[in-house]
């Protein structure tokens, strides 16, 4: 890793006008912590303690109150900095709990369809396209609709539509909620292996502290509202790891027991 992070939070804040009480309503205060180059890290917090409020933050879906956000160094959102783009010019890109495939385009174009947006579908990133396909086992449904697919499947699809366009930062919110067990598990290996391949840094907000110990080199977790960083945990049990076997790792009782005092 690098000295430098790739992206940072400093003293962030956001609050919203209480209409009721005519006063402010702090989600997020003095909240600050830093990815590095290459590095799973998981998020974990009590339920309403603001996680999607701080991914919308970091992908400039929402400029903060308070603070600053820096990638690579560089402030990219503020309370006084205008022209924030969202998704600061395809450099951090954001992967939600709804898998959002377009309903009219097949599952290729819908995975081409941020770099066509961005004028980058060459023969390159077409010949990507085709490799990230075949990687989580989609080949033969390039040609499918949405609501052919299985949501396991078009969970594969949005994760590799994000990858496709090649941003360093990569925001998840809880983007497995939503599915069977099962399923749930094999994306999460799909996601590991993706992730070793390109190595990519990783917010992954989840509320599961199971699957944040099973995917992260680091584990960060948030107070109540106004959330700020309550504890960083390191993830100290060697890969690859399963969400099968995890619980015979001599280590994960403690590092469970320490994650779950704090949520």
């Amino acid at each position: 890793m690098t000295c430098e992070p790739v992206l940072e939070a400093r003293y962030l804040g956001r609050f919203f006008s209480d209409r009721a009480t005519q006063s402010e309503r702090w989600i997020i205060k003095g909240l600050s912590f830093a990815l590095h180059e290459g590095e799973f890290v998981t998020l974990v917090g009590p339920s309403g303690s603001g996680k999607s409020t701080l991914l919308n933050l970091l992908a400039q879906i929402d400029r903060p109150s308070a603070g600053e956000i820096r990638l690579h160094g560089e402030v990219i959102s503020a309370p006084s900095r205008p022209g924030q783009s969202a998704g600061a010019n395809g450099r951090i890109g954001y992967i939600m709990q709804d898998d959002n495939l377009l309903p009219w385009r097949t599952l290729r174009a819908n995975v081409e369809y941020p770099l066509q947006i961005q004028g980058r579908l060459d023969a390159s990133f077409r010949k990507r396209v085709d490799e990230l396909i075949a990687a989580v086992g989609l080949n033969g449904f390039e040609n499918h609709y949405p609501h052919e697919l299985s949501g396991g499947m078009r969970k594969r699809a949005s994760i590799i539509r994000t990858l496709a366009y090649d941003p360093p930062v990569i925001l998840m919110d809880e983007p497995f909620g939503a599915l069977d067990a099962e399923s749930r598990l094999h994306i999460q290996e799909d996601l590991v292996r993706l992730w070793e391949l390109g190595r990519k840094t990783i917010l992954f907000v989840t509320h599961d502290i199971t699957e944040a110990i099973a995917l992260g080199d680091r584990t960060l977790t948030l107070t109540k509202s106004p959330a700020c960083i309550r504890g960083e945990h390191l993830i100290d049990i060697s890969r690859p790891r399963s969400v099968d076997s995890l619980v015979t790792e001599p280590n994960y009782p403690g590092i469970f027991s320490r994650i779950r005092a704090e949520v």
